[in-house]
């Protein structure tokens, strides 16, 4: 029996250790979903290369962080600060190397080299990070005076710099059309110029044909605003794509393994507790031996912390139990949340959404506000669950950002007669009346420059009110909150469920 007892103990020591990591796990892969969500909500190549030297420098820390990047056979480069230039070519060894290996590339620097005055460190180092896609190469991020290691940089950060590697792809490839498409247009206007000129000496034809140009150059800027329009959603959608398949490749990858924990640690508790039993009747047979002997096996029994052992093993048992099935909610929530992109209707729980969508948001929302829930009984919802998810997230995240300090975020839900509603309401700083009129407008936005690209509210109206038939109604008074209620048909117009 004692062997029993010693391999017991053993697997219970290597459980918690690997519940210990995978909490760790959980931490760096709802950063770096948070991170990505981030990245993904910012429109066009400036501001997602500015946006991802802020991630970086913010979640990893360093001097300076820089990127280099490449459109044709252009070399571009911008550091965090807000420099930005063109270079004919990288003078840079580190970040060359880079280039060559395609590999992570680090130098390490003495204390002197840092130039800081903060005793806590004695050391830092650079390295430079290949941005690949596929055998693409699409830019090097060099990190100067971080703290971090780069085998913890490379461990937890590596799916973010895939990620944004692709994001960086897409913006320079939607650069370069716009580009093109900015040079036709001007060429075109040109040539329209030198008719104007040349018809000059007719007053009255240069009349009809300005009026004619006019009209047609109208047309123009309204198919070119629908196309940066269009182009810009496509981009949102794909960035979206990426990140649902990202969360339901991982979400795969940890369930497996979770469910082998959350059934070792229910046997190990049934053990425990045979084991326990054990000890009581064998207490019981020793009670009837020599004093000497008992005395002796009391004080073991001190010396080994028994009684302290039997009564944490339980609530250990129990806090692993519960920090396992945390982490399957949050498998699960991954799951469906890895819908956003498709586009099947399918028959679903809007308080179920909501609390998927709050897992995915927690880690935004729980600095900023408590969440008070009011969730009523409510028939089930014909939908695009992606879609209804993508809703929630957006307004949670507005409402997250609207709170300066601390406040609170309302949910409340209920259903009405064919419809059902789900009421979001924060207590933010609220939004100005004459701002009112254009929150679903894109591109407008109430946040500060580079904080907000204008499309969340806009998306979200064209997801409810085109493509399910519902309504979006905003309630809002400077200095109290916002509240946005959501209006849906109990079946989505054209919707016919696909899983059963």
């Amino acid at each position: 029996m004692p062997e029993i007892t010693a391999a017991s103990g053993g697997e219970t020591a290597r459980l918690e250790a690997r519940a210990r990591k995978l909490a760790r796990e959980k931490s760096f892969l709802q950063l770096s979903l948070t991170l990505m969500n981030r990245l993904s909500a910012v429109p066009g190549l400036e501001n997602t290369v500015g946006t991802m030297l802020e991630i970086v420098l913010d979640s990893i820390g360093g001097a300076n962080v820089i990127v280099y990047y490449f459109i044709d056979d252009d070399i571009h480069c911008a550091d965090v600060f807000g420099g930005k230039k063109q270079l004919d070519r990288i003078d840079d060894d580190l970040v060359n190397r880079a280039l060559e290996t395609r590999e992570f590339v680090e130098i390490a620097h003495a204390f002197s080299d840092t130039k800081m005055l903060t005793p806590e460190f004695t050391s830092a180092s650079s390295c430079a990070i290949p941005l690949l896609v596929g055998p693409d190469i699409i830019g090097i991020l060099k990190l100067e005076g971080m703290f971090m290691a780069v085998s913890e940089v490379r461990a937890h950060f590596q799916p973010f710099f895939n990620y944004a590697a692709l994001v960086l792809k897409n913006e320079i490839s939607g650069h370069t059309k716009l580009k093109k498409a900015y040079d036709q247009l001007s060429e075109t206007n040109a040539a329209l110029t030198d008719e104007i000129v040349k018809h000059r000496e007719t007053e009255a034809r240069l009349r009809d044909y300005s009026d004619a140009l006019a009209e047609s150059h109208e047309k123009l800027q309204r198919a070119y605003n629908d196309l940066k329009d269009a182009q810009t959603r496509l981009l949102q959608q794909d960035k979206m794509a990426s990140i649902g398949q990202l969360a339901a490749g991982v979400a795969h990858e940890i369930n497996n393994p979770m469910a082998f924990i959350i059934s070792n640690l229910s046997s190990l508790g049934k053990y425990v507790e045979k084991l326990a039993a054990y000890m009581d009747e064998a207490e019981k047979l020793l009670a009837e031996q020599t004093p000497a002997l008992l005395e002796t096996l009391e004080r073991e029994r001190k010396r080994y912390k028994i009684d302290r052992i039997r009564g944490d093993l339980p609530e250990l048992l129990a806090e692993s139990l519960d920090g396992a099935a945390r982490v399957r909610r949050i498998v699960q929530d991954l799951k469906s949340f890895s819908r956003v992109d498709r586009a099947e209707c399918s028959s679903e729980d809007m308080n179920q959404a909501m609390e998927s969508t709050l897992s995915i948001a927690w880690n935004e929302i729980k600095y900023k506000a408590t969440v008070i829930k009011e969730y009523g009984q409510l028939p089930p919802v014909l939908c695009n669950p992606g879609q209804i998810n993508q809703v929630f997230l957006n307004i949670l995240i507005n409402a997250a950002h609207a709170i300066e300090t601390r406040g609170e975020i309302r949910i409340r839900t209920w259903a009405d007669g064919e419809s059902v509603h789900v009421e979001i309401g924060d207590t933010g700083r609220g939004i100005p009346q004459e701002s009112m009129k254009r929150i679903f407008d894109p591109f407008f936005t109430t946040k500060e420059v580079g904080k907000g690209t204008g499309l969340g509210l806009a998306i979200a109206y064209d997801i409810i009110v085109n493509k399910h038939g519902g309504r979006i109604d905003v309630k809002s008074e400077e200095g109290t909150g916002t509240t946005f209620m959501v209006t849906l048909p109990l079946v989505k117009p054209g919707c016919v469920k696909t899983n059963g």
